[in-house]
Parts: structure tokens; sequence; C-alpha cells
């Protein structure tokens, strides 16, 4: 496949009959009959090289992802997998299946994150080249810090400061384990990167936000941005607990769900400032979660 994707990319990939997706945020995307082809921004290419990696190691652990059929790090980089037929989650929620469908693709997301928690790794935070798979902090704990230190310092004078202020007004990072078991955090497990295959099963796309951390941490966040309704987030521990463990007691899941707005308050806001999504009820959600948890 190496040549012909090298001839095509001297062609144009929308020439050779590929259709280009208009809302990659990194990697300019293309997609053909039966394969996605990403090709990542010039002086980025090392981004084909973790995409590989990661996704390797998800599926060694048995999750459900892409598999990876060429790639190149080399100009002009590419990375090649299979294309999941089906459609997304959110288009899912917005179609004209029964509620009952709905409710077996997110419980079978849960059981899909749960494979990618259980990819194992070393250290905590931002993985490493060249192998991809060490985080750069020795501690969790080191990791939650510079999660919450950035964003104040991010979202600062914008639409996001006062819900991550408030959020991490009362997050202590004593409260989160210092070392805990390492796992793959997915870190945008959301309705637009799961894609239910024509079986109904889910299989996460987009790795491109994973890092080394606690599992806990990273089912608290998916959840949230996934699940809607009681119902949803039942079903979707249901499927979670089949394929990982998760010892979850209220102050912890308090403690992540404050860490998590914090988060996702930096990542609105860097949508706001370098894309053209609407952050505005982004910014809204975020404040009705922290206000239903803590006020």
């Amino acid at each position: 496949m190496n040549e012909t994707i090298h001839s095509r990319l001297d062609d144009g990939l929308s020439v050779g009959g590929y259709s280009r997706v208009e809302d990659g945020l990194l990697w300019e995307t293309f997609v053909g009959d039966d394969v996605v082809v990403q090709c990542p921004p010039a002086g980025r290419e090392e981004l084909v090289s973790r995409a590989r990696a990661l996704f390797a190691r998800a599926r060694e652990a048995g999750a459900r992802v892409p598999a990876v059929l060429d790639a190149d790090p080399t100009p002009p980089a590419y990375l090649v997998v299979r294309r999941i037929h089906g459609q997304s989650l959110s288009a899912v929620r917005e179609g004209d299946e029964t509620r009952q469908e709905l409710l077996a693709a997110v419980e079978s997301a849960g059981e899909t994150l749960g494979r990618v928690h259980s990819t194992g790794g070393e250290g905590y935070g931002d993985i490493e080249p060249p192998a991809y798979r060490e985080g750069r902090h020795d501690t969790w704990r080191a990791v939650v810090r510079g999660i919450v230190e950035d964003a104040l310092e991010f979202t600062a004078g914008g639409p996001f400061e006062a819900v991550a202020e408030a959020a991490a007004d009362g997050f202590r990072p004593v409260a989160v384990p210092e070392t805990p078991p390492v796992s793959l955090l997915h870190g945008d497990f959301s309705g637009d990167n799961v894609i239910i295959d024509p079986e109904g099963r889910a299989v996460a796309i987009d790795l491109d936000n994973a890092s080394h951390g606690d599992s806990r941490f990273g089912f608290v966040r998916a959840r949230s941005a996934l699940t809607d309704g009681e119902p949803e987030a039942t079903a979707f521990r249901r499927g979670y607990d089949r394929t990982h463990g998760l010892a979850l007691g209220e102050p912890l899941e308090r403690a992540y769900v404050r860490l998590a707005i914090v988060e996702s308050a930096h990542d609105g806001e860097w949508c706001r400032r370098n894309t053209t999504v609407e952050t505005a009820d982004w910014a809204d959600g975020l404040t009705r979660w922290y206000r239903s948890r803590f006020e």
C-alpha cells in the first residue's frame, strides 16, 4: 500500500476518489471505501508513530480500535487505518433508533472504554517517544497538579474561567492516589469518537489526546461526556464493569468530577481560541454539572 498512498498523496487524495473530512482539528483526514488516510501537519510527523503505537497497544489489550494498515512518519507523512463502517454514537442518539438500541450502544461504549483502560503502561501523563509506553511523570498527583495549574492559567479572562476556578477551589491533589495502576486514558471519549458498527459494537477512534493515568478519572469524565440521564449512566457502567474493575468511592468520585470539569474547561477554551466550534453551550454545561454536584 505504501507506493499507492505516496502516489495518491502526490496527485491529491481527493482526486483519487477519497472524501476529505472537514472537521479534523489536527490531522487532514480522507475517507475511502474501506480505509481512512490521515496526514499530520508539517512539523508534526511524530503523530504518525504515536498513533500507530497507541492503536497497536490498545488492540493488544483487546480494545476495539481501528487496525493500522500502513504508516509512514517521513514527509509526506500519513497513517492508514481500516475504516469502521457505521455511525457515531452522537448520530445514533440523534437518529431514529429506539431507546433500547441507544442504551445498548452506550453499554457497548462502556465495554470498549474498559478495554482501553486495561491497556497498561509505565509512568503518568503525556506518553513519550519512541515506544510510546511510558508517561512523563513518576506520580499521578504530579499530573493532576499540572492539569489544574495549566487550566487556571489558560482559562483566565475567558468564558471558562469562573467554572474552572470554582471546581479547582475545592480540589486537593492529596485526595487522589499518588501511584494508581497505570491505564491508557482516551482523553476525548465522546459521542463523536465512538463509532457503532453494523453489529452494534462500539469502536473507539482518535487517540490524539491519550495519556497515562488513573482509569477512575477516565471513567468519570467519559461518563459525563457520553451519557444523558441515569439509565444511560447505568448502562455505561454495566458495560465498563465487564472489562475493567472500578473501585470508585464517593470521595474520590467527587474529586474526579472537579478535576474533569477543570480539564474540560481547558479543552473548551482551546477550542474557542483555535477552532470554529461553538463553545457557549460547553461552558454552560460545565457550570450546570458543577452546580448539580457541589451547590
